[in-house]
């Protein structure tokens, strides 16, 4: 007992715990309340690749490099491998985004249509439209020449060919139109299908995006609290420390006062003996106390260690989970620019074609705009020629049924000839009708056709006249020609038709006066030179009807008439009297 108390001082000397504490990462976790558990921690960290960081600086000249048209296919096939690769260990969102990457791309390169391709298409009807602009041609010459001719059939048979050949002409270049006009906004399908590409990235882009900002906020979220915790244990620790130094020295000042009293005490150890072992036992009992207190300072601060380590491995984890996080959040921010270099470089390569297909089709149209005029002054020329034969046809018909009325009267054995050209002419009308019919639908067709092609010359900024003035003046020249010489015509018919009222007026005041008087002959004979043998029975003398007869106007025979006309002048073959008039 005596010797106890200097026998455990020794024991406080290299005194240290030896018992590595069992304190691990959920411990860590729990006691500091962090938002990201172990297992979710090591689930985020393998969806990284530790090459993330440096991927996402080689990206944008991978991109860049198979943007450009003239990579050859087996470099683009080892960067897609490469791009394919990158993006499948580089969190949440990289591999979409590799594959929307590489569709744009496919896009990009892929070609709808080149000018080659639009030459060869238009080049498969560049000889029959040539063929037959040249048989327009060759057909017009025709036409005029059977016209001076005076071979009318075969000038409107080629005009009837010209006609049909101008509407296949216009046909083709409809066709040729339409196709061109299908095929120019290629470009601005293309732009639509990048555009949805490039919202269809945009919208994965910023759900990646807010993906890994709030993966970012709840490390460093946990950091904080990481740091906090390790703060407060810190100080935890700190406190300890400095509790079992205070105590240390505490105890040291006690032992000290011990020695001195155990050493007064072994100089009266004779008597004292006993009060010198209570002094061993207690200062065994400080000693104990002191080798205890060293063993719970040895504890806290191998657990303080290992505390630090577990904190400081759990802090490694948390700075490398969150750089891989802005990495990638760097890496698919990347992609934004290179939609927009890839939407500038579909603009750019697409535009030269653009135009080249638009020249194309302004030559195009303007080529409709020609032939269109010359089928409709055709057409037009036709309509009017037809339009005048059918009004021709018309008066012939009333003319004829004018002569089939006289004919009736004068029992004119060609009655039935007169019908039978009515009946022909009734069929030449109607066949007439039908092609005139026919001719305004072919003209109103190829002008409706027309409206499209010459907005988009009016865009152009060509100025567009309709043929149909240009018909309509040419029409209009010819109906004053026309009028002028129906003019003359009916001058002389209105002459004939004087002279015939005349006559009639005339004829009427003698019929009338014969008729009073009961003198036929003051009408005349029938013959206009009069009786050939003198009448077979004699008239009654009488001084009344000497009279008359020395007082009567010349008689007018059957072709003569007082204005000279040559008319036939009517006969009354039955006087008032009711009594017949010998005739020889």
């Amino acid at each position: 007992g005596i010797n106890a108390g200097y026998m455990g001082e020794d024991v406080l000397v290299g005194l240290s715990w030896g018992l590595v504490p069992n304190y691990n990462q959920q411990q860590l976790v729990d006691e500091g309340q962090l938002d990201i558990k172990v297992p979710e921690l090591m689930q985020l960290l393998g969806a990284y690749s530790p090459e993330v960081a440096k991927d996402s600086q080689t990206v944008p000249a991978i991109l860049a490099e198979l943007l450009r048209p003239d990579t050859p296919p087996a470099r683009i096939a080892a960067l897609t491998n490469q791009l394919q690769t990158i993006g499948t260990h580089h969190g949440p969102g990289s591999s979409e985004m590799v594959d929307l990457s590489l569709g744009l791309i496919e896009l990009v390169r892929s070609e709808p249509i080149t000018i080659d391709m639009v030459q060869r298409r238009l080049a498969e009807s560049d000889p029959k439209l040539a063929y037959i602009l040249e048989e327009i041609t060759r057909l017009h010459d025709k036409r005029i020449q059977a016209r001076e001719a005076e071979d009318l059939a075969g000038s409107e048979a080629a005009h009837d060919k010209a006609i049909a050949s101008q509407r296949i002409a216009l046909d083709i270049i409809t066709e040729r139109i339409n196709w061109l006009l299908a095929n120019a906004d290629f470009k601005g399908s293309m732009l639509k299908r990048l555009g949805d590409l490039r919202d269809e990235a945009h919208d994965k882009l910023n759900r990646s995006s807010a993906q890994h900002n709030n993966l970012v906020d709840r490390i460093k979220a946990d950091l904080a609290r990481l740091a906090d915790l390790l703060e407060r244990k810190t100080v935890q620790q700190e406190d300890r420390k400095r509790a079992f130094d205070q105590s240390m020295e505490n105890a040291h000042l006690e032992l000290e006062d011990n020695a001195k009293r155990q050493k007064q005490l072994w100089d009266r150890f004779i008597g004292l003996l006993n009060n010198l072992r209570q002094l061993g036992e207690d200062r065994l009992a400080k000693v104990r106390e002191m080798v205890d207190a060293k063993e719970a300072l040895e504890r806290d601060r191998a657990e303080y260690d290992r505390f630090r380590d577990v904190a400081a491995e759990h802090d490694l984890l948390l700075s490398d989970l969150l750089n891989s996080a802005k990495a990638c959040n760097d890496f698919l921010k990347t992609f934004d620019g290179f939609i927009k270099d890839a939407e500038d470089l579909v603009d750019s390569s697409q535009n030269s074609k653009e135009k080249e297909i638009a020249k194309i089709l302004l030559e195009e149209q303007k080529r409709h705009q020609e032939v269109f005029r010359d089928h409709y002054l055709c057409v037009g020329e036709l309509l009017y020629k037809k339009e005048k034969r059918l009004e021709e046809v018309d008066r012939s018909i009333r003319h004829l049924q004018f002569q089939i009325d006289v004919a009736k009267e004068t029992l004119d054995p060609n009655t039935d000839s007169h019908r039978e050209q009515q009946q022909d002419l009734m069929r030449t009308r109607e066949a007439l009708a039908q092609k005139l019919l026919l001719l305004r639908e072919h003209g109103d067709e190829a002008s409706e056709d027309f409206k499209p092609t010459a907005a988009a010359l009016k865009v152009a900024g060509f100025d567009v006249f309709h043929p149909e003035i240009e018909m309509h003046e040419i029409t209009l020249q010819r109906r004053k020609n026309m009028l002028m010489a129906r003019k003359q015509f009916l001058g002389r018919e209105k002459q004939e038709h004087d002279v015939e009222h005349t006559t009639v007026n005339d004829l009427e005041g003698r019929t009338k006066q014969a008729k009073e008087s009961n003198m036929p002959h003051i009408l005349g004979t029938l013959s206009p030179e009069g009786p050939k043998r003198p009448a077979r029975i004699a008239p009654p003398k009488s001084p009344e009807t000497d009279q008359l007869a020395l007082t009567a106007p010349p008689a007018y025979g059957p072709g003569t008439s007082p204005s000279g006309s040559g008319r036939s002048a009517a006969v009354n073959l039955r006087p008032s009297s009711g009594q017949p008039v010998a005739v020889n």
